[in-house]
């Protein structure tokens, strides 16, 4: 064989080459691209079914909140809220101070209603409550005005406009000096009581 035809069958080797190469290589994209679209379908599969739990899961809280506010809504309800607890006599005779009109360190009957008042806001009583404590504390004439209107003041508002009415604040300054000045401590008051019971009536008169 000449050296032309050895040239000429080695540039055909090499061209052949070349051309297994460039096959191979073209072979590797295409293997590369199918792996990415391959990878690029699983991932937005995964995402898909990520989004189904995640709607499962978001229906799921839509459920049990509903199911929560029915709940509360039943517990909620008048019939089967807790009844609050009303005092016995005794802790309602405590809680606020006899109303005798004839003491002189008698509250009048605007400022003892005013101390049921706040007695019942403080313990959370309802009307009913405050009736029933300022019936047990009435002494003297007002339990006596009481026997005589109780048929017909069956209400707290009621009950607190007739007493008013009944027993006005009428007195002035002088008559508790006097109530000071005649006023002896009994036999069976302690000298704490007498000297509170003095207070009392010198905070009415106007003494500091």
């Amino acid at each position: 064989m000449s050296t032309s035809e050895e040239y000429v069958s080695e540039g055909d080797h090499g061209d052949g080459n070349k051309n297994i190469s460039s096959s191979s290589e073209r072979n590797d994209k295409f293997v590369t691209l199918r792996k990415k679209h391959r990878m690029s379908r699983q991932a937005e599969q995964d995402v898909l079914a990520l989004r189904a739990e995640l709607d499962e899961k978001v229906a799921e809280i839509e459920r049990l909140q509903q199911r929560l506010t029915i709940a509360t809504r039943a517990t909620a309800s008048p019939q089967d809220r807790i009844a609050v607890r009303r005092p016995d006599f005794r802790e309602l005779r405590e809680l606020v101070s006899r109303f005798n009109p004839k003491e002189a360190t008698c509250l009048s009957a605007q400022e003892w209603i005013q101390e049921i008042e706040s007695t019942a806001a403080h313990y959370d009583w309802d009307d009913a409550t405050k009736l029933n404590c300022a019936r047990l504390n009435l002494e003297g004439s007002s339990k006596l005005w009481w026997a005589g209107v109780q048929n017909e003041v069956n209400t707290w508002a009621l009950f607190s406009q007739k007493l008013v009415r009944a027993y006005p604040s009428a007195r002035d300054p002088i008559y508790y000096h006097n109530q000071m000045t005649k006023r002896q401590k009994m036999r069976d008051e302690t000298v704490e009581e007498y000297v509170y019971s003095q207070v009392a009536l010198g905070k009415r008169a106007g003494l500091s």
